[in-house]
């Protein structure tokens, strides 16, 4: 049905905006984790190996909820 596949699109979008999120999130943790522990000098500031774990906390509540409104809007479209 076409409603059952634009459902699946927008939580698969909803999924690999999350993981995009959290790749680049490790990415800048683990450049953080490297320039503070073998001094590079890059300018990395250690406050992002706070912040980082938990703007993911934040983005995973975010997908819940976004996959929790999405849910019910199938039976919207199929009328029970």
């Amino acid at each position: 049905m076409v409603s059952d596949r634009f459902l699946a699109a927008r939580r698969r979008g909803v999924n690999r905006v999350f993981l995009m999120f959290v790749g680049l999130a490790l990415l800048i943790w683990l450049a953080t984790l490297c320039d503070q522990a073998l001094n590079l000098g890059w300018g990395w500031d250690k406050e992002g190996l706070w912040d980082l774990p938990l703007m993911v906390l934040f983005a995973a509540f975010v997908r819940f909820c976004s996959l929790a409104i999405i849910k019910p809007t199938g039976s919207l479209f199929n009328g029970s």
